[in-house]
C-alpha cells in the first residue's frame, strides 16, 4: 500500500525525501477532526 501511495498520490505539504527514512501512516477512516490507522488507533 505504501509503494502504491508514493506512486500515485501526491501528499502535500510533504517532504517527499522524508518517506525514504519515515513510511506513510495507512489511514483507515477519518471521523469528525480523528484520523483512524487499519490497527484501531486513531
Amino acid at each position: 500500500m505504501v509503494a502504491r501511495s508514493l506512486a500515485a498520490v501526491w501528499h502535500p505539504c510533504t517532504q517527499m525525501k522524508a518517506h525514504e527514512r519515515v513510511p506513510l501512516v495507512p489511514i483507515a477512516r477519518g471521523e469528525g477532526a480523528w484520523l483512524h490507522d487499519f490497527d484501531g488507533r486513531r
